[in-house]
C-alpha cells in the first residue's frame, strides 16, 4: 500500500493557503486545491 509523505507548510504557506481558502475574490478551482491541501495537512499519518 502506499502512503503519502506527510505535508509540511511554512508560516507563509499556511498563511497563503489560508487565504486562498477564504477568498471570495479567489478561483474556484484554486480554492478548493487551497482547502485540499489544508485537511490533508491537519490528517494523521498513515503507518
Amino acid at each position: 500500500m502506499r502512503v503519502a509523505p506527510s505535508i509540511v507548510l511554512t508560516e507563509l504557506d499556511q498563511a497563503t493557503l489560508e487565504r486562498w481558502a477564504g477568498g471570495r475574490a479567489t478561483e474556484v478551482r484554486l480554492v478548493q486545491r487551497a482547502c485540499m491541501v489544508l485537511v490533508a495537512k491537519t490528517l494523521p499519518e498513515s503507518t
